[in-house]
């Protein structure tokens, strides 16, 4: 350092040195010459320390003059939010040419700068150092052009000779895709930050097997694919064709692309039996499926962070992601993460395929196009678990088949429930728009805290709930049925039913079709069997209540406090064995279907104890007398302790002829086996108890106590057709 002169000049001299961004120990001012006879390094005009210019400038227009009193050198780097690196934007030429060092002499450099493609301001700092002394020239350049605009830049056309190097990589900058490209087998292509690809109408990049495309931007410079038109549209190119393993996008713009007019499952990136890790991506403005696959082997590496918007929103069959063809369906989305922000009210569709492993399905909405499976035939089965707050969207007649050694865990809170419903926009749902979930074969499966709502539409049966089981048990707890079309659980098969079924609420499910019910166990052999796990906390709100097919119970079990309508006869028996007792709960009723009964017989008992208050109800389905045959009682072997009590039995008695059936009917049963007291029997089309006996043993009939009540029992009322009709064979 030169030696100061103490006097007060000198600190003035040090604050402007310090306010114009010149670093060195002695600085001009106006009448100091003087000092600048000691500097080593001196700037001519500290007005130049500070340069600027806009996004499309391509030099701050000034330059700056410096004197040197011996060899210098000059190092631009970046400030500001992104400081620390070379400013490669900038440029500093003497003469023409580019020049960063010298010897002792006066130069006049000129800042020359690229064109500013990131929109926003950036800022870089020139040092040049000489002996023990530097200067410091800041240059800040806009994110926008004069007029406020981003600018445009003149791109590099890409070609076919430029991607087929064997391991191409594209420096930042502007590239223009003026013909399809093909990236053949055994090539990969690198893409640098910053770099922008735009594409001519309907154009593409065909990524052949056994390549790969890697592009990977940053926050601040990310690889945009885009149009080249000047108002660009969605639709104005078409798709990156991916056919190779492992590709990688990271901190990439994809838009106004997927415009291919052929086959609407092209997406902007569209993977064919091909697998990408994309991450940190925005996905915009497609005309068609921002993302789609095709083939069994498509995958996601790794998809997070990705932004989805606008993408496919006015095309049918387009969606943001499009996992349909191709057989593979969810197994395309198997490691899709949780943080990705799709702005759809379409979802990702999902098209047909069989989910074979074990995965979770993310908390998204999905559109299910085609009709998939859960199954698997190996191993101890597999599992599909979704994450509460998940929508699945059905298309009309489809359905999820799980099968041998699949099941569902769909598990929702009360906050974030899991809904399965129609693809169709609000006001247009209706009962039917979809089938349902049928498990079949296969147990496991749980429902907890869901919402099924507007399916069951199976053509071929109407047995089909919008929940279907088959010869398997599933637990159902806290859910919510309503608006099907037929049924809103259905049970069918000898070992069907539920672990558990309690706390859910069935409203308007099959009420408009003669046959379906809001839960039904209709179809197989067992009827009430199939029940058994039913709890007492449900809500079902229908007059019909639930259906019960016919077959025998032949175990221990208890009829909840519900509705029933019984749509062909049973049989409570169990010939071997400690017996079976069916027992009905105060305020229970069952309604009866034509002609059907209610039997009684071989080791068999039931146990109907009403309250006063609380009266269990037998009635026909419909009033009319004989609508139904009524109770039999039909064995000398039935268990002995059945007991109707505050009951109420009617129009019943639908035998061949009036004087040989009742509401209840008992022939060639043994004392003790029934009794009846506190029941009001009432609108039998014969007796309102018939009881025969074999070689007219009167001692051998039931216990029918003075306190019930008989009305309107016979045809018409007769009166010599009426009460009790103790009779003999």
């Amino acid at each position: 350092m030169y030696k100061m002169r103490k006097n007060w000049r000198n600190v003035i001299a040090i604050a402007i040195c310090s306010a114009v961004m010149m670093t060195f120990t002695g600085c001009p001012a106006d009448g100091e010459d003087d000092i600048l006879k000691n500097a080593d390094i001196s700037l001519s005009n500290k007005n130049d320390a500070k340069q600027s210019a806009f996004a499309d400038d391509a030099s701050t227009g000034q330059g700056f003059t410096f004197t040197a009193k011996d060899d210098w050198l000059a190092n631009v780097k970046e400030t500001g939010s992104k400081g620390g690196g070379n400013a490669t934007w900038v440029k500093l030429t003497h003469n023409g040419a580019e020049t960063y060092s010298g010897s002792a002499g006066t130069y006049t450099l000129t800042i020359t700068i690229e064109t500013n493609l990131t929109g926003e301001r950036r800022e870089a700092t020139i040092e040049i150092v000489c002996g023990t002394d530097k200067i410091t020239v800041t240059v800040t350049q806009e994110g926008t052009t004069k007029g406020g605009e981003k600018p445009a830049a003149n791109p590099v056309e890409l070609t076919n000779a430029m991607i087929n190097t064997g391991n191409a990589t594209l420096a930042a900058g502007i590239y223009q895709v003026k013909a399809n490209l093909t990236l053949n087998d055994g090539n990969n292509l690198n893409i640098s930050p910053g770099v922008v690809i735009r594409f001519d109408k309907g154009r593409s990049i065909d990524a052949k097997n056994n390549t790969k495309i890697i592009a990977k931007g940053t926050s601040s410079q990310p690889v945009t694919f885009t149009s080249s038109s000047q108002s660009p549209a969605a639709g104005d190119w078409n798709s990156l064709y991916l056919y190779g393993k492992d590709n990688e996008f990271d901190y990439c713009i994809f838009e106004y692309g997927a415009g291919y007019q052929t086959a609407v499952e092209y997406g902007m990136i569209y993977l064919e039996n091909a697998t990408a890790s994309i991450t940190n991506c925005t996905f915009r403005n497609s005309k068609h499926s921002g993302i789609s696959f095709r083939g069994a082997d498509g995958r996601f590496i790794r998809f997070d962070n990705n932004t989805i918007t606008n993408c496919g929103e006015n095309q049918s069959e387009s969606f943001p992601i499009n996992a349909w063809g191709g057989g593979a369906g969810f197994k395309n989305l198997s490691v899709m993460g949780s943080n990705n922000t799709i702005n759809s009210e379409k979802g990702i569709g999902i098209g047909d395929g069989t989910v074979d492993m074990d995965m979770t399905v993310k908390k998204y909405v999905y559109v299910i196009n085609r009709i998939f499976s859960i199954t698997t035939q190996a191993g101890s089965g597999i599992t599909f678990t979704i994450e509460p707050g998940t929508t699945f969207k059905f298309e009309v007649n489809t359905r999820i088949d799980v099968k041998e050694r699949g099941k569902i865990i769909a598990t929702g809170t009360e906050a974030s429930p899991i809904t399965f419903t129609s693809a169709k926009y609000d006001a247009n749902k209706g009962p039917g728009d979809w089938n349902g979930i049928y498990i079949s074969n296969s147990n496991g499966s749980e429902f907890k805290h869901c919402v099924f709502e507007y399916g069951s539409n199976s053509i071929s049966a109407i047995w089909y709930g919008m929940l279907y089981l088959e010869e398997c048990k599933a637990s159902v707890m806290n859910c919510i049925f309503r608006n099907s079309r037929y049924s809103g659980v259905s049970v069918r098969g000898t070992n069907s039913g539920f672990t558990e079924f309690d706390y859910n609420t069935i409203t308007n499910c099959g009420e408009n079709e003669t046959d379906a019910f809001p839960l039904v166990a209709w179809w197989g052999p067992t009827g009430f069997m199939n029940l058994t796990g039913l709890g007492a906390n449900n809500t079902i709100d229908s007059e019909r209540g639930i259906g019960v097919g016919g077959g025998a119970v032949n175990a221990n079990m208890t009829v909840k406090k519900y509705i029933y309508t019984i749509c062909a006869s049973i049989e409570i028996n169990q010939p071997s064995g400690a017996g079976a007792t069916m027992t009905i709960e105060p305020g229970t009723k069952m309604m009866f279907a034509k002609n059907t009964f209610l039997s009684i017989s071989d080791g068999g008992k039931i146990v109907a104890e009403g309250t006063a208050s609380n009266k269990i109800i037998l009635t026909g389905s419909a009033k009319d007398r004989g609508w139904w045959q009524g109770l039999f009682f039909t064995n000398n072997n039935a268990l002995g302790g059945s007991v109707l009590n505050h009951c109420e039995i009617s129009y019943g008695g639908a035998g061949t002829g009036i004087n040989n059936n009742g509401n209840i009917s008992c022939g060639g049963i043994r004392s003790g086996v029934l009794t009846v007291k506190n029941c009001n029997i009432t609108h039998s089309r014969a007796w309102g108890i018939y009881v025969r006996n074999a070689g007219g043993n009167m001692s051998a009939y039931p216990t029918i106590e003075n306190n019930n009540t008989y009305s309107n029992n016979g045809p018409d009322n007769n009166s010599n057709v009426g009460s009790v009709e103790i009779g003999h064979y």
